[in-house]
């Protein structure tokens, strides 16, 4: 989404290269939007277009697919991330509004 000048871009699997992170850095902030393996699950069996658009990672069962990615990408995101937030709970908007708080202030302790 562009907001102004801002953008936003939904990264998702290119943070599993270090190259990818390291162009990302100097460019932005990276914000890790956290969901727990349920509520991933119940959103993903929401979209009508995840069977079409979404093919198995893994050739696995979709919670155990979720499982392993979440397994093997969080640590990633995890060093990469600038900032977490927990989404399981709470609205689109409220997810927005935390991001620009905790931008803002971190700016002023810059």
């Amino acid at each position: 989404a562009v907001c102004g000048r801002q953008i936003v871009v939904a990264v998702g699997c290119i943070i599993c290269d270090v190259r990818n992170v390291a162009i990302m850095k100097p460019s932005g902030r990276i914000v890790w939007l956290r969901a727990g393996r349920k509520t991933i699950e119940a959103r993903m069996l929401a979209d009508d277009s995840t069977a079409a658009n979404r093919p198995s990672l893994t050739g696995q069962g979709l919670m155990e697919e979720i499982t392993s990615v979440l397994s093997a990408r969080s640590p990633l995101y995890e060093k990469a991330a600038e900032l977490k937030i927990e989404t399981g709970r709470e609205t689109v908007e409220t997810v927005c509004d935390r991001i620009i708080a905790e931008f803002r202030i971190a700016e002023f302790r810059d």
